[in-house]
């Protein structure tokens, strides 16, 4: 349990510094989505073990959630000057609507194309 925490501590740093680069004032939506995601990836390693497929799936979809919500903030912050496109409210909304799918979409798979059979897409029973 220990040796997890610090995996996951050190997998944080990178996140951790790209978003406190002045994101708890400008950006700070995002920055509170970015604290719970944060806590959920700690909650759901230092709970007792759930079955251990259920447990890839959760923390891959909160991993697809954390990924989207970086990807969009960075664009925001490379175009600072730029109309926004999105708000902090559609960011996150996205982020949220659309982990189920990252991870296809990461594959180059259409929405509309079946997945193989593998962990990355694997759903348990009863999950979505």
């Amino acid at each position: 349990m220990s040796s997890d925490y610090n995996y996951l501590t050190r997998y944080f740093v990178y996140f951790d510094s790209l978003y406190s680069v002045a994101i708890e004032e400008k950006y700070s939506k995002i920055y509170t989505e970015y604290l719970l995601i944060r806590e959920e990836y700690y909650q759901l390693v230092t709970k007792p073990h759930l079955d251990w497929f259920v447990q890839m799936h959760q923390i891959l979809q909160i991993d697809a959630r954390l990924q989207i919500l970086t990807d969009l903030l960075k664009i925001e912050l490379k175009y600072p000057d730029c109309e926004d496109v999105f708000n902090e409210s559609d960011i996150i909304e996205i982020s949220r609507n659309d982990a189920k799918n990252y991870y296809k979409e990461v594959c180059g798979i259409r929405l509309n194309e079946p997945v193989p059979h593998s962990l990355l897409h694997f759903v348990p029973n009863g999950l979505k």
